[in-house]
C-alpha cells in the first residue's frame, strides 16, 4: 500500500514547514491527486486518517482535489480533457499528446494557526 508511505511522507514535509512558520497545528491540508497519478484518493484517506494522530495536529482535515487528466494534442495543439483514459485527441482524434497535468499528486497548501506571541 504505497498510499501510506505516500502520505506518511506528505506529513513529514507539512511538519517541517509548520515548524519553520512556527505553527501551533496544522489546521487542513489540501492535496491535488491526479487521475492518472496512481493512488487511489479513499486509500490516502484512510492512511491520512490513520497516521496523523501521530503529528502535532491530530485533528487536521484532508481535503482531495481531484485533477482531470489533461494533454496538449501536438497537431492541433489544443488543450484537452481525456476523458476515460481515451489517448486521443477530442478535436482532431491524433494520438500524438503531451501530458499536461493530472498524472501526479502535489501538496496544493496547508492551514496553519501560528503560535500566539505576546505584545
Amino acid at each position: 500500500m504505497h498510499e501510506r508511505s505516500l502520505v506518511a511522507t506528505i506529513l513529514k514535509q507539512v511538519e517541517r514547514i509548520a515548524r519553520e512558520q512556527r505553527a501551533h497545528r496544522i489546521r487542513s491540508i489540501r492535496l491535488q491527486v491526479g487521475e492518472l497519478a496512481g493512488v487511489e484518493p479513499i486509500l490516502v484517506q484512510s492512511a491520512f486518517d490513520e497516521l496523523k494522530a501521530e503529528t502535532i495536529s491530530p485533528d487536521c482535515v484532508l481535503m482531495i482535489e481531484h485533477v482531470p487528466l489533461t494533454a496538449r494534442c501536438r497537431d492541433c495543439e489544443r488543450v484537452v480533457i481525456l476523458k476515460d483514459l481515451r489517448f486521443q485527441c477530442p478535436c482532431c482524434h491524433s494520438t500524438s499528446l503531451d501530458i499536461v497535468e493530472g498524472d501526479t499528486v502535489r501538496l496544493a497548501s496547508i492551514e496553519i494557526e501560528e503560535e500566539s506571541v505576546p505584545e
